[in-house]
């Protein structure tokens, strides 16, 4: 299945619900203006304790790819207003170890309301 952020036209239309959904060196790729509407439609894919990944790459890219700022304080906003739990956030140096590069990776999951 290809589809892409911040629509996820194709993975909505499935219907599925997720225990667990990845979005691993992704973020920082995102125009801010576009998170927002991203993380509501990633929480909607999520089932009841489901998990949202999301790791977030710190530093520049020398390659030419276009990025943008990141912060786990935005992420915790973004799930906070869609009711996400906040579980765990881990700070780690680049497995690349390319100077000036550090990644974080926040875990959140949508509580079960009994439904």
């Amino acid at each position: 299945l290809e589809d892409g952020l911040p629509k996820l036209e194709k993975t909505i239309n499935l219907g599925f619900r997720f225990d667990l959904i990845l979005v691993s060196a992704v973020w920082m790729h995102l125009a801010p203006t576009h998170r927002e509407r991203a993380f509501r439609k990633l929480a909607n894919l999520l089932a009841p304790n489901g998990r949202l990944v999301i790791s977030l790459r710190h530093g520049d890219f020398s390659d030419g790819r276009k990025a943008y700022p990141v912060s786990v304080e935005e992420l915790e906003k973004f799930a906070k207003n869609r009711a996400l739990m906040v579980r765990n956030v881990s700070l780690d140096d680049d497995q690349l170890q390319r100077t000036g590069v550090s990644w974080q990776t926040i875990v959140m999951s949508l509580p079960d309301d009994g439904s």
